[in-house]
């Protein structure tokens, strides 16, 4: 989490807590699809090892709002770039709504 959190600046650290119960009460739908298919039991369950991190939320939001420094602070880290791109794209396109669950 400490990861994802790098991109923000110093002065929205305060404020962040309730910028991302917003995000999340937001998406929640996404989120719950997200979490159905890959999560544990889920149709592609171990495909996506982030998911199972308290961060993986974290994630989510910064995926969303500031993609490229994230990118960047996860390369800088030296973390593994598969899987963050993984769950970039099961993010981005897995999560919709046309799929009508």
């Amino acid at each position: 989490m400490d990861i994802a959190l790098r991109p923000m600046r110093p002065a929205d650290h305060e404020s962040y807590p309730q910028a991302l119960e917003a995000y999340l009460s937001g998406h929640r739908a996404r989120l719950e699809r997200l979490w159905r298919r890959y999560g544990p039991g889920g149709m592609f369950a171990g495909e996506l090892v982030l998911i199972g991190l308290p961060g993986c939320l974290v994630l989510c939001e910064r995926i969303d709002s500031s993609p490229l420094w994230l990118e960047g602070v996860w390369a800088r880290e030296g973390q593994e770039e598969n899987a963050l791109e993984r769950l970039q794209n099961a993010w981005r396109y897995d999560t919709g709504e046309e799929d009508g669950r």
